[in-house]
C-alpha cells in the first residue's frame, strides 16, 4: 500500500479527485480557503493499493493554546475535517474491501501519530456510505479508548461546577 499526506500544490490531489466521486468540500481550493480561515495547514491523506483508494482532506492545526509550553520540546497538533461534509472518499474497489479499509486506517493513524497529531476528527459524507462493517472501521479510535455517556443519564451534579444549566 502506498500512502501520502498531500499538500495543496501536489498534483496527486486533483488526480485522485478525477478518479473518485467527490463533492465541493474535497476540492483543494475549498480546503485551502477553510485552512486560511482557521489558521491551519490544508492537507489530504491518500492511500492506494491497486484500484483501491482512500482519500481524506483535513486541516492540520497547532495546539499551542492548550498549554503554557511544549511537552518535551514538541508542540502538539490536531486534525479536523474542513467545514462542511468532506468525509473520506473510497473507490469502488475500496468499498468492497474491508481489509483495505482497515489497513488504510491503520496507516492513517500511524502516520498522523508520527507527525505529532494528538487527535483527529473527521466528518463523514453521504458519498462514503457503506456497510455496517465499513462504518465500524471508520469509527475506529487510533490510540486509546474513548469514554462515552448519554447526556440524559448524566447526573445534574456532574455539571454543578459550571453553574446552573
Amino acid at each position: 500500500m502506498h500512502v501520502a499526506h498531500l499538500e495543496l500544490g501536489d498534483p496527486r490531489w486533483p488526480e485522485a479527485l478525477a478518479r473518485l466521486p467527490h463533492d465541493f468540500y474535497h476540492r483543494p481550493e475549498y480546503v485551502g480557503l477553510d485552512a486560511d480561515w482557521n489558521r491551519a495547514r490544508p492537507r489530504a491523506f491518500l492511500a492506494r493499493a491497486g484500484d483501491a483508494e482512500l482519500f481524506v482532506p483535513y486541516l492540520l492545526r497547532r495546539c499551542d493554546a492548550l498549554g503554557p509550553e511544549a511537552v518535551d520540546g514538541e508542540t502538539a497538533s490536531d486534525v479536523v475535517s474542513p467545514y462542511g461534509y468532506p468525509g473520506l472518499l473510497l473507490s469502488e474497489a475500496a468499498r468492497g474491501s474491508a481489509r483495505f479499509a482497515r489497513e488504510a486506517m491503520r496507516c492513517l493513524c500511524e502516520t498522523l501519530r508520527e507527525m505529532g497529531v494528538c487527535s483527529a476528527f473527521f466528518r463523514m459524507s453521504a458519498l462514503c456510505s457503506g456497510s455496517e462493517e465499513m462504518a465500524g472501521i471508520f469509527t475506529h479510535v487510533c490510540s486509546s479508548s474513548t469514554k462515552r455517556a448519554r447526556w440524559s443519564s448524566m447526573k445534574r451534579s456532574t455539571w454543578s461546577m459550571e453553574g446552573p444549566p
